[in-house]
């Protein structure tokens, strides 16, 4: 019985002996890195950023291995480029599994060259541009290669990005837009600077700015809620364009409508005519229930100023309630304390959407009293007391509302008697 229990004693002191032995590949720690290094010597402009892509960067393992370390697992300080041959351009840094925790990293060279010239050529299919056309994209219609030279002889040249120069256009840009027609010249510049153009190059280029036209145009019928008129039953009909609001989409780009300010100024082609169809006369006929009125609108469009229709059907809607106020009876004289029941009120003066044309038939003021609702918080309530803390001259939170006339605006605030 002794020699079994000391027999599985020494198997267990084996066992702890053999896992402190091989405690490092236990905890992992020989998969991390411990150093990385990096290869290559890219040549950039002076001020350039670094690019991870011009270099591979190899990383050594605790256990001595090797492996390229993939970009998502580095990064890169933002250090930039300087003139001269082979000098530290920044700093990668391993973001993975490293030894302790400690900080793994790398300075890596660069050569830095000073950009002396540009040359500037244009894209095939360079769009058209008009007069208020935007000119956000006008670097995508451009090449724009730049040059480092020694004694006139290029060293080193690459093409610049889109959003590594820009364009300017005396009296013809201005605020990302053309402002005028005509021949501009575009000069492009680096940074600050405008390079001279290399030999046999170009370092400015010219565009023909067109006049911008409606390209096509469409418009909607106002209806209930416009600030402006809308066809409401009874009314007198006014003149077609008092009823629309037209969108117009120029060749330049822009959408604008007839309501925006300074549109005939801005864009002097976004114009139109409007008129009803021929059984209407205006500010004369009035708008029977159930009947289809048209409205027909008449724009030019195209370069060629061709003149282009479109219509669009009108019904007029019932006339509506758009606010109202409430007579309650001792409104004046209310305190704490004071109940306020909806039997209270005695009359709803109702403000219509077309005041000319009044009460839609069978909408007396009694029918408007019989369907006041007063809420109080939100709540539907036949009655509210005044609570007796409620301080004076102090308004209450009660509203008024009509149930067949939802949406109108009461304009009746009560309040508790001022001391």
């Amino acid at each position: 019985m002794k020699r079994t229990i000391l027999i599985g004693v020494l198997a267990a002191l084996m066992l702890f002996a053999f896992t402190a032995c091989d405690n490092t590949a236990s905890t992992g720690y020989e998969q991390a890195v411990i150093s990385i290094t990096a290869e290559g010597t890219p040549e950039y402009f002076v001020g350039d950023e670094v690019a991870l892509s011009d270099y591979t960067v190899t990383a050594t393992r605790f256990n001595g291995e090797t492996f390229t370390v993939p970009a998502a697992d580095l990064a890169l300080s933002s250090n930039a480029v300087v003139e001269g041959e082979a000098k530290k351009a920044a700093t990668i840094t391993y973001t993975g599994f490293t030894y302790g925790g400690a900080t793994v990293s790398t300075d890596v060279l660069a050569t830095g060259y000073t950009l002396d010239a540009i040359n500037v050529a244009v894209k095939d299919g360079q769009k058209t541009y008009y007069k208020n056309s935007s000119t956000e994209n006008l670097n995508d219609d451009y090449t724009v290669t730049a040059y480092a030279l020694d004694n006139d002889e290029v060293v080193y040249e690459r093409e610049l990005a889109s959003d590594e120069f820009t364009i300017e256009s005396a009296g013809f840009i201005s605020d990302e837009k053309f402002t005028k027609t005509g021949e501009a010249t575009l000069t492009f510049k680096v940074g600050a600077a405008t390079p001279a153009a290399i030999e046999d190059g170009e370092n400015t280029a010219t565009l023909i700015v067109m006049e911008d036209y409606l390209e096509s145009f469409d418009f909607e019928v106002l209806a209930e809620g416009a600030t402006t008129a809308y066809a409401i039953e009874g009314a007198t009909i006014a003149d077609a364009e008092d009823y629309i609001v037209v969108t117009y989409t120029m060749a330049s780009g822009n959408v604008v409508k007839s309501t925006d300010s300074n549109v005939s100024t801005n864009y002097p082609k976004a114009t139109s005519t409007a008129a009803w169809n021929a059984e209407v006369t205006a500010n004369t006929s009035k708008f029977e229930e159930g009947k289809t009125y048209t409205i027909t609108v008449t724009a030019n469009t195209g370069a060629t100023d061709e003149a282009t229709k479109v219509s669009h059907d009108v019904t007029a809607e019932p006339n509506k309630i758009v606010s109202f106020k409430v007579t309650l009876t001792g409104a004046e004289a209310i305190t704490a304390g004071t109940e306020i029941s909806i039997d209270d009120a005695t009359a709803v003066t109702a403000t219509w959407a077309d005041q000319a044309v009044g009460a839609v038939e069978g909408v007396t003021p009694a029918v408007l009293l019989e369907n006041l609702v007063m809420t109080v918080n939100g709540a539907e309530v036949e009655a509210y007391t005044v609570p007796n803390n409620y301080p004076a001259g102090t308004e209450l939170p009660i509203t008024f509302s009509l149930s067949n006339y939802p949406d109108a605006e009461c304009k009746t605030t009560l309040s508790t008697k001022a001391n």
